[in-house]
């Protein structure tokens, strides 16, 4: 005969072992977080906060009901932790906009041997935007959109026609400064578009995600460009692409505090930009949203669209950013 009771103990003791494991790493990663400063794994972890607060909250409704003790308050804690960090993404508002027209950008990512180049650049050009944020492109690559007759044209890129890294295409001859960081490997754009009688500043920037100290460093270097340009603005100004870290990091939060930053992307819920990913109903949520739009208070975003999926790595995102209202 089987043996059901012992089955039924087994069960319930390896139901009990994995709720304690994955809910004391979340737990874990989640205390880290807070010091992501010090330390650029715990920097890391923050970025996956999200999943730090499902994890948590899987393991404490598992083990409370495999196991008594203060183990499920704990892990409890830790998912209320990752729920207040994140919950500006579902609370959040937008200010409201003067009525005024804004400017149109769309920010996309085409990297590695899995991108669909001709279906990106129809999409990219069905657009109609004002401006295209590129990244992982080189300027051939573009170049079927910037044809005689086409109101596209390459305003910046790697000086190799070949290289791949950051395009920026406009439907006119923008004014762009070129700066690098402090190692000289990375440039930002800065990129003056028309916006009614006056200008809106676009930082263009793309890095990929930190996951090791010499990242780290990379990404620091480019947060403190970022901050030099910030400084110097005497128009409204906003930073559109991948920092290489989301907004829950540390570093993301300091230079939004310190530069009085607002993410444009509050209200919109949990999107994930990086990795796409095909599963239903929740390949919205695996990823991390590396994406950035983070905008100054006389800036507010008009409308904001995240994806499709049009075979690229990242989810686009298409977004009219305007004058605030009192901005």
């Amino acid at each position: 005969m089987i043996d059901t009771g012992g089955l039924a103990v087994t069960a319930r003791t390896s139901l009990m072992v994995a709720a304690a494991v994955v809910g004391g790493i979340a737990t874990a990663a989640t205390v880290g977080a807070f010091f992501g400063s010090t330390w650029w794994v715990f920097e890391f972890f923050t970025n996956f906060r999200w999943h730090l607060m499902w994890a948590a909250l899987i393991a404490a409704v598992v083990y409370g009901l495999t196991q008594k003790g203060i183990t499920t308050g704990v892990f409890v804690v830790a998912f209320a932790l990752n729920a207040w960090a994140i919950h500006p993404v579902f609370t959040g508002s937008q200010l409201t906009g003067t009525g005024e027209d804004g400017v149109t950008i769309v920010a996309a990512n085409l990297t590695g041997a899995y991108d669909n180049t001709e279906e990106v650049l129809h999409f990219l050009f069905d657009s109609g935007a004002d401006l295209l944020v590129l990244d992982g492109f080189s300027r051939s690559r573009v170049t079927p959109i910037t044809v005689e007759g086409s109101p596209y044209q390459i305003v910046a890129g790697p000086e190799n026609e070949e290289a791949t890294g950051l395009v920026i295409v406009g439907r006119g001859s923008y004014p762009v400064e070129v700066l690098n960081t402090a190692n000289g490997t990375e440039s930002v754009y800065v990129v003056s578009v028309p916006a009614g009688e006056g200008t809106i500043d676009i930082i263009a920037v793309a890095g990929g995600l930190a996951n090791s100290s010499a990242d780290t460093r990379l990404l620091d270097q480019r947060l403190a460009a970022i901050g030099d340009v910030l400084a110097t603005r005497t128009v409204p100004t906003a930073i559109v692409g991948s920092l290489g870290a989301t907004r829950f990091t540390s570093r993301v939060g300091s230079l939004m505090a310190d530069n009085d930053l607002r993410d444009a992307m509050e209200g919109e819920g949990y999107v994930a930009t990086w990795p796409v990913s095909g599963m239903p109903l929740i390949g919205g949520w695996i990823g991390i949203p590396l994406d950035v739009v983070l905008v100054q208070r006389s800036l507010t975003p008009l409308s904001m669209d995240i994806g499709p999926d049009i075979g690229a790595e990242h989810l686009p995102l298409t977004f009219v950013l305007g004058p605030a209202a009192g901005g």
